[in-house]
């Protein structure tokens, strides 16, 4: 009884985590979305779009714990390398 309950608690938490590595991604396009727009509004128009550094930090959120449950179960962890490996391009061409 117990050994069925955890097989399918472990498989709705599955589906959890991927769901939610599925709006976590859905979030990263968005944030995208918005931070084009408001780049090309700022060039072409000379207006920024008031909501839109708020709306791209929820979004940064939203991406961020979205991930962990997907992670965890891949028995992986989020990690941010772009500064990193910026750091390691200069250092090597210099």
């Amino acid at each position: 009884m117990v050994n069925a309950f955890a097989r399918g608690s472990g498989r709705t938490v599955g589906l959890l985590g991927k769901g939610g590595n599925l709006v976590g991604a859905l979030a990263l396009a968005g944030m995208m979305i918005v931070t084009s727009a408001e780049v090309v509004s700022r060039a072409l128009f000379n207006y920024s779009i008031g909501w839109s550094f708020d709306v791209v930090g929820f979004l940064v959120g939203a991406v961020a714990f979205l991930g962990i449950a997907y992670t965890q179960a891949q028995k992986r962890h989020i990690r941010m390398t772009l500064v990193r490996s910026a750091a390691l391009v200069r250092s090597s061409t210099s």
